[in-house]
């Protein structure tokens, strides 16, 4: 009983992944408004410095589990899972037999 405990509390890779993956897009969408507020020359009135602090926040809440799960090794582990799984999936060709020069000799 305790096993299987562990297990239900333990979260898949599917999840951590899916998790990550919303955490980096948020993230990076709070990154884009403030690369688009400075290119759009708003960055410094009062509402794009408030725009800007607020998506700096946010960014920085969002990107927090990403580095959490750097720092825990998690995201390591998810990658080596993913290359893993898509080098497993490729059908590997078998290497052709050598043809031994020495047949096609002559006897002498």
């Amino acid at each position: 009983m305790n096993e299987s405990a562990s297990g239900e509390e333990q979260a898949s890779m599917f999840e951590i992944a899916l998790l990550l993956a919303f955490c980096l897009l948020l993230a990076g969408i709070c990154a884009l408004v403030v690369v688009w507020l400075a290119v759009a020359g708003r960055l410094f009135s009062l509402d794009g410095l408030t725009l800007s602090l607020i998506c700096l926040t946010l960014g920085g809440f969002f990107s927090f589990p990403v580095f959490l799960s750097y720092q825990k090794g998690e995201l390591a582990a998810l990658v080596r899972h993913c290359f893993k799984r898509s080098s497993a999936a490729q059908p590997k060709v078998p290497p052709e037999p050598e043809k031994s020069s020495d047949a096609k000799t002559p006897p002498e």
